[in-house]
């Protein structure tokens, strides 16, 4: 019996004992070298909403008050609005400059329909109130102003009685065309 086996040929080439000891050494291989993957050993996992429950109303708010013309993006990279003027700097100077901007996101950039960004809004909660993010608020304000791009701050949960945020929608509806507050 064990001398027919060995004898057996698998499809009419291989001898069995020959096929056996090939998948053997497959599954072998596969131990110990798993399937290499793209994410370099590390796991990813969903991450926590993107936005706050104060920033929900005042999406919420936006949404519903803001033209079809133009669309409201939620946490958007300040470097995607604004960039570093670097014809006067070297690249140390301009890296570091970026660093500053690179990292840091406003809660919603109101856009039209090519994509340029009319103004941004920041809902300011308690957080905002600490000393470390007030450095970040003064210097976003600096940077945003800098660049030409209106910010507007609104305190949160007061959304729908904010004179600056109600003009600057009023003016979205007005003159769609331009956009820009005055």
């Amino acid at each position: 019996m064990i001398s027919e086996l060995l004898s057996m040929k698998l499809f009419g080439v291989f001898p069995f004992p020959l096929f056996v000891g090939m998948g053997v050494a497959f599954l072998v291989f596969l131990a110990v070298f798993p399937r290499r993957s793209s994410l370099g050993g590390f796991s990813y996992m969903r991450g926590n909403p993107v936005i706050t429950p104060g920033e929900r109303s005042m999406f919420a708010y936006l949404r519903a008050n803001v033209p079809n013309q133009y669309h409201v993006c939620p946490k958007v990279r300040v470097a995607d609005i604004i960039r570093v003027n670097g014809s006067f700097l070297d690249r140390s100077s301009w890296q570091t400059a970026f660093n500053r901007i690179s990292s840091k996101h406003v809660d919603f950039a109101i856009i039209d329909l090519q994509g340029q960004v009319q103004f941004v809004i920041e809902v300011d909660d308690r957080s905002h109130l600490k000393g470390e993010r007030r450095g970040r608020d003064y210097f976003v304000n600096d940077a945003f102003g800098d660049a030409g791009v209106d910010i507007i701050r609104v305190p949160c949960n007061r959304h729908k009685n904010h004179n600056q945020l109600n003009s600057a929608l009023e003016l979205l509806k007005a003159e769609p065309a331009q956009g820009r507050l005055q």
